[in-house]
């Protein structure tokens, strides 16, 4: 009664089935190796993509306030206050308030369609070349423009 079995011949097999299946997950681990690599790629890609086109939608919102600033700023300093501007105090002015954008990519323009007096317009434009830093999106600049128009008050 005190017999050992024998092995039989499915053991062999199965041995031979758990080698195969050791070999195809290790060749499977690679597989889903090179799988998440590609799709990481994808993923970080969009997502700087995103934050990139996010600093494009704040440069515009920028220069389109910056424009509203400049404009503000001539019409309290007119011909009849007490310490009226010319264009490049202006865009002194621009520049020195402007966050977050390289004002030296940045042109002013200050313009007083009949002269400096209260009751008379000025018009500010601002135009900014707005370069991406990823190096998979377009390399030439985007050119920004904005003005603001009103009345002088002083």
């Amino acid at each position: 009664m005190n017999q050992k079995a024998k092995p039989g011949p499915g053991a062999r097999r199965g041995s031979a089935a758990k080698a195969r299946l050791a070999r195809s997950r290790s060749s499977e681990f690679g597989g889903t190796v090179v799988e998440f690599a590609v799709a990481c790629t994808l993923f970080f890609m969009m997502i700087f993509g995103v934050v990139d086109f996010g600093r494009a939608l704040y440069a515009y919102h920028a220069v389109s306030d910056s424009a509203r600033i400049g404009t503000r700023y001539a019409i309290v300093n007119g011909s009849s206050s007490g310490s009226p501007v010319a264009g490049s105090d202006v865009t002194t002015y621009v520049k020195n308030h402007s966050v977050g954008l390289d004002t030296s990519q940045m042109t002013v323009t200050t313009t007083w369609p009949t002269n400096n007096n209260p009751g008379s317009l000025v018009r500010v434009q601002v135009q900014y070349n707005f370069k991406f830093v990823l190096p998979f999106l377009p390399t030439a600049s985007i050119p920004m423009n904005a003005s603001s128009e009103m009345v002088i008050s002083q």
